[in-house]
């Protein structure tokens, strides 16, 4: 009886896990399409719904990714992304700010504390990837 072996490409496909994106979002209404948009792409992705939360999923499942919102109540995007650059054990995980105001101000603001990349809401899907895309490289 002959056997069929897969592929290298497809072997190393269901060897390698997806990578895991820890999405950091206060509101319902604005995790569902980025969640969404993330799993169809093929990520596997967390939920944590403030700063703090953040911190210890951080620590506790080391994310490829952390995508937060800029305007979290209580420890903002911002401050969550300082945080997570100043501990060494979090400090490699690169981060991306979402926001719904999108200025200049604020993005610079954003990569200088420590976000890789910034998106403004509402965005597209392609250019949502693309910078998720870039961040993991």
């Amino acid at each position: 009886m002959e056997v069929a072996l897969l592929p290298d490409d497809v072997l190393r496909h269901y060897s390698e896990p997806e990578p895991l994106v820890l999405i950091v979002e206060d509101s319902t209404k604005d995790t569902h399409p980025v969640r969404d948009i993330l799993q169809t792409a093929g990520y596997c992705t967390q939920l944590a719904q403030d700063g703090s939360d953040a911190l210890r999923l951080a620590r506790e499942m080391h994310p490829s990714l952390i995508v937060t919102d800029v305007q979290l109540v209580g420890m903002d995007g911002l401050s969550l992304a300082r945080e997570l650059k100043s501990v060494p054990e979090t400090a490699s995980i690169p981060v991306v700010a979402v926001s719904s105001q999108g200025s200049e101000e604020e993005r610079l603001e954003a990569l200088a504390s420590g976000c890789c990349g910034f998106i403004t809401r509402p965005f597209r899907y392609r250019t949502f990837l693309t910078e998720v895309t870039n961040a993991l490289q």
